[in-house]
């Protein structure tokens, strides 16, 4: 396994920090499906993790995250696999009824 570097475990802990504020503020509710979710273990269900949603590109390649799509971590799955942009379909409801924004 490769060692992390000191600039990957900063950019994870303001990473880490967007994350853990943006739950508290959405009230541990998941983005995509809107049920409630926690924040203590990510190996149990309903864990609310953060998924780079809106990552821009700055002109030197590094990203840029933006503010982090807060959802379950069977709900980032689930859109990973499906390959479904958020910006454009920001809940599950929207993505199964075709609504893009």
């Amino acid at each position: 396994m490769n060692p992390i570097s000191k600039k990957q475990r900063v950019k994870q802990s303001a990473w880490n920090k967007k994350v853990s504020a943006k739950r508290r503020e959405l009230n541990f509710i998941c983005q995509w499906c809107g049920r409630k979710g926690h924040d203590y273990n990510p190996e149990l269900p309903y864990f609310l993790g953060g998924h780079h949603a809106d990552v821009k590109r700055s002109h030197g390649g590094m990203n840029i995250e933006q503010e982090p799509y807060v959802c379950h971590n069977i709900c980032h799955q689930f859109i990973d696999d499906h390959n479904i942009d958020v910006n454009q379909y920001p809940t599950k409801r929207a993505w199964e009824d075709g609504e893009s924004i």
